[in-house]
């Protein structure tokens, strides 16, 4: 598998296709700029620890190897998993653009979408 440890950068569509599979204390890394499609640079990695001193810094906890490929902590692997089952819920056949759409309505408004099926 293609997670942590390896600190390896594959696509977001990989990191969807096995979201299942992947640790639940990770979180989904992607490009600070927010342009993201389901070709973008994705790395899924365990957060650093934060002391209580430096919770308010932007980057705290975030680990070496995202800063250096650009990229920022954007949503825990559970909460992307919930994201998942739910479109799949709503729709048994989904395809990643539904997960995909699903994944940037949450992103925008912290909720899951309701998909006209």
């Amino acid at each position: 598998m293609i997670f942590m440890n390896n600190e390896n950068v594959i696509s977001f569509k990989e990191a969807l296709l096995s979201i299942t599979d992947m640790p639940t204390k990770a979180w989904i890394y992607l490009p600070a700029d927010k342009k993201w499609n389901l070709n973008s640079k994705c790395a899924v990695l365990e957060s650093d620890e934060v002391p209580p001193e430096l919770e308010d810094k932007p980057d705290a906890g975030v680990p070496a190897f995202a800063k250096q490929n650009d990229l920022m902590q954007v949503l825990p692997v559970t909460v992307m998993q919930d994201i998942s089952k739910n479109v799949r819920l709503q729709k048994s056949v989904a395809s990643l653009d539904d997960i995909f759409q699903a994944f940037q309505y949450y992103y925008k408004h912290d909720a899951f979408i309701r998909l006209n099926v």
